[in-house]
């Protein structure tokens, strides 16, 4: 992974720290094409190494913005390439996350990726 963007930003009062990674090794090869595997340990190590070290910094934002891109990118039904995403947001003690995915993951994988999801969020929030 690589730390392409780090920047801080202020608007309404509230100061949002975002950082973009690349370079996540984010899909997973399955019978019929690629999807998003959160549930994969070093993948999820990977990435609360990041969020860990940015939270451990002084500094005074208000909230963390992470988008995390896969090195790979997958097809969607109009052969269209598609680089999945996940993004995390640390806002006022809460942790919400966001994948963005193709057409064939979320008719294959939705539900798993939720599951996913949900567990990651509770182990960031155990790190806050």
């Amino acid at each position: 992974m690589k730390k392409i963007f780090d920047e801080k930003y202020e608007s309404d009062g509230i100061t949002s720290r975002n950082v973009w990674v690349s370079e996540l090794p984010l899909l997973k090869k399955i019978e019929y094409g690629k999807i998003v595997d959160l549930n994969d340990p070093e993948k999820q190590d990977s990435i609360l190494s990041v969020i860990k070290e940015v939270l451990a910094e002084e500094d005074s934002a208000d909230e963390y913005n992470f988008y995390f891109y896969s090195n790979q990118t997958t097809k969607d039904a109009l052969d269209e390439n598609i680089r999945p995403s996940l993004m995390v947001q640390i806002s006022e003690g809460r942790v919400f996350s966001h994948v963005n995915m193709s057409d064939y993951d979320f008719a294959t994988n939705l539900q798993n990726l939720l599951d996913a999801s949900m567990n990651l969020e509770e182990k960031i929030e155990e790190i806050l």
